[in-house]
C-alpha cells in the first residue's frame, strides 16, 4: 500500500495490494486504486500518510496544511467520498497517526492526530458512524470532532505515537505527550529534535548537541534511564570501526571516519526486532537490543541496582533473580555505611534469604535500630520464629522502648483504651487488662516465646499477654510460680500482692474450661489449697461432681487425683471427701480407703470431751454399708483391726463370706448364741466351722461365765442337735474333737452316740436290701443273655408297636420282643426305636461317668468340701468310676477279686 503518481496522469492515487496473492504476470494482486485528488481538491505534494489498523480508513496531509480523511472497504472493493478533515493553509502537515480507545468489545473511537508547523489537532474520525453513535446513546455522548492539544508547530518526523496511543512531541526545550483530549506527561530531553521514533517501551530521539552533530538517545520510559546514546560525526568510509560505550543496551556499528562533512539522521525504521538508522551519507545503522542478563551485567558493574531492579521488574525477571538482586543491592549500601537503606532493600529479601544472614549483620555492626526494624519488619509478614521472637523482645528490652513493645503484643489497644475509660495507665496502676479475652487475630510472632522472654524484665506485660491469648499455663505460672505450698512454722507469710496473686489465680481457673480447670488445678492446686483452703475445696467439689459447667453433669473429674493436694490440710480433706460421697457414686476406691482411714484416726471431742467408741463405730459403718463408696475390703479390714472397730470388723467378715473368723470373732466375744447362728448359717458352706464350734464348746467348760448351775453344757448340746439333724460332718470327726477335752462328761454325747448309731444301723439295713434287689436283678439279666445266646427266639407280637396296625410282611423284629412293620422304620436304624431313648441314656451317663473319672481336680473339690469325705468316695466306687477294665463274668469271680484287692 503506497501513493504513487501514474505516468501522464497528474493525479497522486493510493494503491492496495495483497502480497499473498498474485495476479496472471506473477505481480502481487492489486486490490484497489483510491485517486487522491480531484476537482474539489487541487493537487498538491503529500507530506504525511497514515493508515488505521482494520484498512477501513486513510489519511493524507499536504504541503497546504490539508488532511483528507478515506473511507475505503477491501472487501466490497468501494469506497466512500473523501472527507476534508483540515482545510489548506500556510502550514504543512508534519505527520499523521491513527488512534482508537474501544467503546464495546466490537466498537471503538478512532481518532487521527494531526500535527503542522502550526499546531497539533485531534480529529474524532467515527462521528458519521450509525454503530458508534447507537453505542454511545446519541451524538450529545461522543467527543467532540476537533481538538486542538497544542499551537505550537511541529517539525517534520518529530512526532510519533505510543502502544497507549498517546502521541509523542518533540520540541526544543522538551518531548510532551498528549491523549486525544490534552496534554499528559513531558520529558525534558532539551535539543533540537530531528527524528521521533517508538520501539517497544523505548524512545528514540534524535536531536542537534551543541557543536551541531547529531546525536541518537534511545530512553527507556519505563524504568526511566538512558539505554543508549551515539553521535554521528564526519565519516570516513577506510577509517577504524568504534564500539558504542558499554552503558549501552545495543550495538551502533558506527564508525568515525574523519571527514569535515557532518553525518545528519535522515530516517530511522523499526521493524525486524531492531532499529535501523539511515543517515544522510547513505549509511544504514542497525540498533539491536541486549538481552536482560547482559543489561544486568552493565548496571551490576556500574553499581546502578536501583535501575536494575526496574528493569527486572519490567522484563518478568522470575521472583528470586529479583529478590537476588534486592540482596546485592542491600549488600552495596551496607559497605557504603547506609545502614538505613540496606535495611530497606534487605526488608524486600525477607521470605527469600535466610534472616540470619541480615541479622548477622546487623549484629556485628552493633546497629541494634536497625536490627529491631528488620524483626519487626519480618514478624509484620508472618516469617519470624521463636528465636526471632526472643531476639527482638530483647532488643526493645535493652532499648526500654515500653511503647514499641506496647505495640508489637498489641497492648496498645488495651492502654488506649483505659485512657478512653478514664482509668489509670500501666505506669500508674500496674494492672493491663485487655478488652477481652480472645487472642489477636492477626498474630504474628509466637506468644509462648514472646511471654517466657518478658516474664523476667516486664512480668506485668507477660501476665496481660497470657490473659489476652488465653495462654493459660503461662499466667498461672506467673502468678503462683514463686509461692510456696508449703504452710510451716518456718514459711513466711504472703505479703498483700502475693494474696492477690492467689485469689486472683483461683478466678481465674474458675471462668476456664472443665479440662483447662482440671489439669490447671492438678498443677497448682497444692498451692491453692495451702493458701485459700475454703474457696478452692468448694472449686474442687464442684470440679468432681459435674456441677463445674452448668447444664453438663457427665464432665466430672476423678475426686483420687485430688487428694494429694490436702497434704497438711485434714479438716478440708475429711469435707471434701464427705461431700462426694454424698453426692457421687465413686469407683475410686482410694476415695473410700482414705475416708475410712481418716474416720478411723479421728480424734474429734464428742460432748463428754471426747469422742465416743460407739459414735466413731457408727460413723464407719455408715461408710462400710454405704453403697455409693468403693474401697479395698482388705485394706478396710486391716485398719479396723488396728483400730479395734469390732462392728466394723463383724460387717466384713460377712460381706466377705469369711465364716471362720467371724464365728473366731464370736468365740473372741465369748457370744454362744451367736457362734451357733452362724454356725446353723454357714456351716454348711464351710464344715470346719462344725469341728470349730465342737472344740469352742468343748474346751471352755461345763458352764459359761455367769451362767447359774443346771445349764451344764447347753450350747455343746444345742450344737450336737444341730449336727445330729444336719449331718455336716461324720461322726467319728465330732467324737474325736470332743474326746480331747477332759472335762467332758460321755453323758453329754450319749445321746448323740446313740441316734448316730441307730441311724447307721438303719442305714445298712437299707443297704443290704438293695444289694439283694440288685444281685436278684443281675442273676435274671445274665440268665436273660444266655437264654439269647444259646437259644432260638420266637416272635409271637401281632401288631406293630409303633403303628399299632396288624403286623404284615415284610417285618422287623427285634430281640426285646418289639415288631415294626419294614416300613416303618427307618433303614438306617439298627436299633429298637422303643427301647433306643432308655439305651441312650444309660450310655449317656456311662460317658459322662468316663469323663468325670478323669477330671481329678472336680473330685478333690467335692472331697475337700464333703462332710464326709469316705461318702463321696464310696459314692465314686459305686458309679464304677475306679473300675478295671477286667469284665466280671460271675459272681463268684467277682467276689474272690474284691476279696483280693480289699
Amino acid at each position: 500500500m503506497y501513493t504513487s503518481k501514474p505516468t501522464g496522469k497528474s493525479t497522486a492515487v493510493v494503491r492496495f495490494w495483497r502480497t499473498d496473492q498474485q495476479d496472471r504476470e506473477g505481480k502481487p494482486k492489486l486490490l484497489q486504486q483510491i485517486p487522491i485528488f480531484a476537482k474539489k481538491y487541487p493537487e498538491e505534494a503529500v507530506t504525511a500518510f497514515a493508515v488505521n489498523d482494520d484498512l477501513s480508513q486513510f489519511a493524507v496531509g499536504l504541503k497546504n496544511g490539508a488532511v483528507i480523511l478515506f473511507r475505503s472497504d477491501l472487501k466490497r472493493r468501494a469506497d466512500r467520498p473523501p472527507h476534508l478533515l483540515q482545510p489548506a493553509g500556510q502550514y504543512p502537515v508534519t505527520g499523521l497517526a491513527f488512534t482508537s480507545k474501544p467503546v464495546t468489545a466490537t466498537v471503538a473511537h478512532v481518532f487521527l492526530y494531526a500535527p503542522t508547523r502550526r499546531g497539533l489537532t485531534c480529529y474524532h474520525c467515527s462521528h458519521d458512524d450509525p454503530a458508534l453513535v447507537k453505542s454511545a446513546g446519541g451524538a450529545a455522548a461522543l467527543p467532540p470532532r476537533t481538538t486542538v492539544l497544542d499551537e505550537r508547530g511541529v517539525d517534520m518526523n518529530c512526532s510519533c505515537v505510543n502502544e497507549e496511543g498517546e502521541i509523542a512531541v518533540g520540541q526544543t526545550d522538551a518531548v510532551y505527550f498528549y491523549t486525544t483530549e490534552d496534554r499528559s506527561v513531558c520529558f525534558g530531553f532539551e535539543g533540537e529534535k530531528k527524528y521521533l521514533r517508538f520501539f517497544k517501551h523505548y524512545l528514540l530521539v534524535a536531536h542537534v548537541d551543541p557543536r551541531g552533530r547529531h546525536q541518537v538517545n534511545v530512553y527507556d520510559l519505563q524504568n526511566k534511564f538512558i539505554a543508549f546514546n551515539w553521535t554521528l560525526t564526519s565519516t570516513n568510509p577506510k577509517g577504524p570501526m568504534r564500539k558504542p560505550p558499554l552503558a549501552s543496551n545495543a550495538r551502533a556499528p558506527g564508525a568515525r571516519f574523519g571527514l569535515d562533512e557532518m553525518e545528519e539522521v535522515r530516517h530511522v525504521v523499526c521493524e525486524f526486532g531492531a532499529i535501523f538508522v539511515v543517515s544522510s551519507m547513505g549509511h544504514v545503522y542497525r540498533l539491536s537490543e541486549k538481552d536482560t542478563t547482559s543489561k544486568l551485567e552493565i548496571l551490576f558493574r556500574k553499581n546502578l541496582y536501583s535501575i536494575a531492579i526496574s528493569l527486572a521488574f519490567s522484563s518478568n525477571y522470575d521472583v528470586n533473580s529479583i529478590i537476588d538482586i534486592f540482596r546485592m543491592y542491600g549488600d552495596h549500601l551496607y559497605q557504603k555505611g547506609d545502614y538505613d537503606g540496606s535495611l530497606r532493600q534487605y526488608v524486600r529479601t525477607i521470605g527469600h534469604v535466610e534472616p540470619s544472614y541480615v541479622i548477622r549483620r546487623f549484629l556485628d555492626a552493633q546497629r541494634i535500630h536497625n536490627l529491631t526494624a528488620y524483626l519487626e519488619a519480618l514478624h509484620e509478614k508472618a516469617f519470624a520464629n521463636a528465636e526471632h521472637t526472643t531476639l527482638l523482645l530483647n532488643c526493645y528490652t535493652k532499648l526500654k522502648d515500653v511503647k514499641k513493645l506496647d505495640k508489637f503484643i498489641q497492648l496498645d489497644e488495651v492502654i488506649d483504651a483505659k485512657k478512653s475509660n478514664g482509668t489509670k495507665s500501666d505506669s500508674d496502676s500496674g494492672d493491663l487488662t485487655p478488652r477481652n479475652g480472645a487472642a489477636a487475630a492477626n498474630l504474628n510472632f509466637d506468644v509462648e516465646t514472646a511471654i517466657s522472654v518478658l516474664w523476667e524484665n516486664y512480668p506485668q506485660h507477660a501476665l496481660t499477654l497470657a490473659k489476652k491469648h488465653e495462654e493459660h499455663s503461662w499466667y498461672l505460672k506467673i502468678q503462683l510460680d514463686h509461692i510456696s505450698y508449703v504452710d510451716s512454722e518456718d514459711s513466711v507469710a504472703l505479703s498483700e500482692n502475693e494474696k492477690e496473686r492467689v485469689a486472683d489465680a483461683l478466678e481465674y481457673i474458675e471462668h476456664l474450661s472443665f479440662s483447662e480447670a482440671d489439669s490447671n488445678l492438678r498443677k497448682y492446686g497444692r498451692t491453692l489449697v495451702t493458701h485459700m483452703p475454703g474457696p478452692t475445696t468448694e472449686l474442687l467439689k464442684r470440679l468432681c461432681t459435674g456441677k463445674f459447667v452448668p447444664g453438663n453433669p457427665s464432665l466430672k473429674s476423678d475426686p483420687g487425683d485430688f487428694l494429694h493436694l490436702f497434704v497438711s490440710h485434714r479438716a478440708q480433706l475429711k469435707e471434701f471427701l464427705q461431700y462426694i460421697v454424698e453426692v457421687e457414686t465413686v469407683s475410686n476406691t482410694s476415695i473410700g480407703n482414705t475416708l475410712l482411714e481418716m474416720v478411723l484416726s479421728d480424734d474429734d471431742e464428742g460432748e463428754n470431751g471426747t469422742r465416743s467408741v460407739e459414735e466413731k463405730e457408727e460413723a464407719v459403718l455408715r461408710i462400710l454399708d454405704n453403697p455409693r463408696v468403693k474401697y479395698d475390703e482388705d485394706h478396710a479390714l486391716i485398719h479396723l483391726q488396728m483400730h479395734g472397730m469390732k462392728k466394723g470388723k463383724r460387717y466384713l467378715y460377712n460381706k466377705l463370706h469369711m465364716y471362720h473368723m467371724l464365728v473366731q470373732f464370736h468365740i473372741e466375744e465369748n457370744d454362744d448364741q451367736s457362734i451357733l447362728e452362724e454356725v446353723r448359717k454357714h456351716g454348711d458352706k464351710d464344715p470346719n466351722l462344725w469341728s470349730l464350734a465342737l472344740k469352742y464348746f468343748a474346751e471352755r467348760g461345763p458352764l459359761p461365765k455367769g451362767a447359774t448351775s443346771g445349764e451344764e453344757w447347753k450350747e455343746l448340746k444345742q450344737l450336737l442337735a444341730l449336727i445330729d439333724t444336719n449331718p455336716a460332718i461324720p461322726p467319728l470327726q465330732v467324737v474325736q474333737v470332743l474326746s480331747q477335752s477332759r472335762e467332758l462328761p460321755v453323758s453329754v454325747i450319749k445321746q448323740y452316740v446313740v441316734n448316730q448309731l441307730a441311724s447307721d444301723e438303719k442305714k445298712i439295713e437299707e443297704d443290704e436290701e438293695k444289694i439283694k434287689a440288685f444281685k436278684s436283678d443281675t442273676k435274671q439279666m445274665k440268665e436273660e443273655i444266655a437264654q439269647l445266646s444259646s437259644r432260638a427266639v420266637v416272635f409271637q407280637a401281632t401288631k406293630c408297636d409303633l403303628c399299632n396296625h396288624d403286623l404284615d410282611l415284610p417285618a422287623v423284629h427285634f430281640m426285646c420282643q418289639h415288631s415294626f412293620h419294614l416300613n416303618c422304620i427307618s433303614e438306617t436304624d439298627r436299633e429298637c426305636i422303643t427301647c433306643s431313648m432308655d439305651h441312650r441314656h444309660i450310655l449317656g451317663l456311662k460317658t459322662q461317668l468316663e469323663q468325670k473319672a478323669g477330671n481329678h481336680e472336680q473330685f478333690y473339690n467335692q472331697l475337700e468340701t464333703a462332710a464326709d469325705g469316705f461318702h463321696t468316695i464310696a459314692e465314686y466306687f459305686g458309679k464304677g468310676i475306679f473300675k478295671s477294665n477286667e469284665v466280671v463274668l460271675d459272681e463268684g469271680s467277682f467276689e474272690t477279686r474284691f476279696s483280693a484287692e480289699f
